[in-house]
């Protein structure tokens, strides 16, 4: 069965897919042992458990690519050996694979020009314990949108470039 995994994408690397390219190998996070301890995550908190999992896609997204573009997905996907947080590879990442996309709310535009630079060039674990983070991501929301929405010019993303509709 395929687990459900939050993959950072850059905007061209949706776009591609929305037209029927392929991506892979790529890293993304699934709910498993590995994050529900990293976050002291319990058996009933399985909803919790997704969004950390989008949240840890949405910090690689910064640390990457200076923006939070996070798509969730059914795929099967293996743990990263090294990795305690929940990590994964996932081989080929499809169009039809996708279930949702999240993108920063324009206002936080601001938030993120300041944020993304403090993060670029920092491992996962080292960006996890920047002072603010923790309180950004809290605060800063997700936009959800249908992966529909891509292809009809609707979704907004907010980067190092500022803030743009992808089409």
């Amino acid at each position: 069965m395929p687990d459900s995994v939050a993959l950072a994408l850059r905007p061209d690397d949706l776009l591609g897919l929305a037209q029927g390219h392929t991506l892979g190998p790529c890293l993304g996070w699934a709910d498993g042992p590995e994050l529900r301890q990293a976050t002291d995550l319990g058996p009933g908190q399985d909803e919790e458990a997704d969004w950390m999992a989008v949240l840890f896609a949405s910090l690689d997204g910064l640390i990457r690519h200076g923006l939070r573009l996070v798509v969730t997905a059914a795929v099967d996907a293996e743990p990263v050996p090294s990795s305690d947080s929940g990590q994964v590879t996932v081989e080929r990442l499809s169009w039809s694979d996708l279930v949702a996309v999240y993108a920063d709310d324009p206002a936080q535009l601001e938030a993120l020009s300041g944020l993304a630079p403090e993060l670029a060039g920092l491992d996962f674990d080292q960006a996890w314990l920047r002072p603010g983070l923790t309180d950004f991501l809290a605060q800063a929301d997700l936009l959800w949108y249908d992966p529909s929405e891509v292809s009809r010019g609707l979704v907004v993303v907010v980067g190092p470039d500022g803030v743009r509709t992808l089409a």
